[in-house]
């Protein structure tokens, strides 16, 4: 699998405080199944993480991986907040893309309300070659309230992936974001599924857990591998198999009980 989303660089935001923490993280992720990772600090008012700051905890974070004997890929990348985005050049918008090609970035949906900003700056992405993946949508009140699915539709009719996060679909971010992530699913909403981890006591990858409750194997791969694989490639996301039927409940693939 591949994570678009985690906060995997030491002591640059809310993830590891170290490299010990990123090496426990790491290891993590390959016991969950994950080859390769989008390291993705916040760019935000907390965290304003520079493009060069992002560069070089990369190489503080591939090297302690490296003498740690992981075997964890990690490419560059950021999660910025959309109201961040009338802050950065040009150049800073690029050199936050997601992996080595510049063709996407991932931005961090508002969990109040939805983004009003967000047709104006998907505007100027465009204009500049960037694709928008608006990151754990799911978890956003201004999704979750009635219109708030029909809203990420039209979001999606313009060009704006998603990215759903994994402990969204087993409920560890409530019933809320459970349902709006299954209901995204449901209408193919939902582009990738990423771990959003950020240590591994409170927050580890989770994704394996997440791929289980999709309900449909085929679709679990494309959403952890295949999708992810070509957007760090740059290229054209392949054929999407369909959604699995939802079961009773509004839950997909299967009754559950919990």
């Amino acid at each position: 699998m591949i994570d678009l989303h985690i906060h995997l660089l030491p002591g640059i935001d809310d993830g590891p405080a170290d490299a010990a923490g990123t090496v426990a993280l790491a290891r993590a992720c390959v016991a969950d199944g994950v080859q390769a990772v989008a390291a993705t600090p916040h760019v935000s008012e907390n965290y304003p993480t520079t493009p060069g700051r992002m560069r070089q905890g990369v190489i503080e974070a591939r090297a302690a991986l490296e003498a740690a004997g992981v075997p964890l890929k990690i490419y560059g990348g950021a999660e910025v907040a959309i109201d961040q985005l009338g802050r950065l050049s040009d150049e800073d918008l690029m050199a936050l893309t997601l992996g080595p090609t510049e063709g996407f970035i991932l931005l961090e949906t508002p969990y109040a309300a939805w983004p009003m900003d967000l047709d104006n700056q998907l505007g100027r992405l465009a204009k500049l070659g960037i694709r928008g993946i608006l990151a754990h949508p799911e978890r956003s009140r201004g999704v979750q309230a009635p219109g708030g699915i029909e809203k990420l539709e039209l979001a999606a009719s313009r060009g704006l992936y998603t990215q759903v996060t994994a402990g969204s679909l087993s409920g560890r971010f409530g019933g809320s974001a459970r349902a709006a992530a299954n209901a995204m699913l449901q209408r193919e909403l939902v582009t990738v599924i990423s771990s959003d981890s950020h240590n591994v006591d409170r927050r580890p990858p989770r994704m394996g857990e997440a791929a289980a409750e999709v309900g449909s194997a085929e679709l679990a791969k494309w959403l952890t591998t295949d999708a992810p694989l070509a957007i760090v490639r740059g290229e054209r996301l392949p054929p999407r198999p369909p959604a699995p039927a939802p079961a009773r409940g509004g839950l997909f693939g299967r009754k559950r009980r919990r």
